[in-house]
């Protein structure tokens, strides 16, 4: 308390807030580097995205139970450029199983615009990959996936 006003935090104290601030904050990229850069300067979020849309895959479809069928590929797209037609089934991205749609939209959306994912399709009980490279929001006029 100096200058003996008794609201006044000591100085020491006040440093230390500030040192505990300053280390919180500088260990926030080290503890999760992976946090895509998604936010533009004028602080607008980049969604990514590939072109498709997708729903939950129905009971029945596929080799197995979990997964999202491409109900629609936007023409022009980078799905359709790599391939991806409509009836397909996700079945993996990234090497990660696919249990629903939202799984599909949430990876795509998070992963930076200009990096490609790894798609695994099952078509006809065929198995493939392709490999998409995401696009900003604006450059796909497709609403999901």
């Amino acid at each position: 308390m100096q200058g003996g006003n008794p609201t006044e935090m000591p100085r020491w104290w006040q440093t230390r807030w500030f040192v505990l601030f300053a280390a919180i904050a500088a260990a926030i990229p080290l503890l999760w580097p992976d946090i895509p850069p998604q936010v533009d300067l004028p602080g607008q979020v980049r969604r990514g995205r590939i072109g498709v849309s997708i729903q939950d895959l129905p009971p029945g479809r596929g080799s197995g139970t979990e997964g999202a069928l491409v109900a629609e590929v936007v023409p022009g797209s980078a799905a359709e450029r790599a391939g991806i037609r409509k009836g397909d089934v996700i079945v993996a991205i990234n090497g990660v199983p696919v249990r629903s749609a939202a799984q599909v939209r949430n990876t795509v959306g998070l992963t930076p615009v200009g990096r490609q994912v790894q798609i695994t399709l099952e078509r006809n009980g065929a198995k493939r990959n392709v490999n998409v490279e995401v696009a900003p929001t604006n450059d796909t006029p497709g609403r999901r996936g």
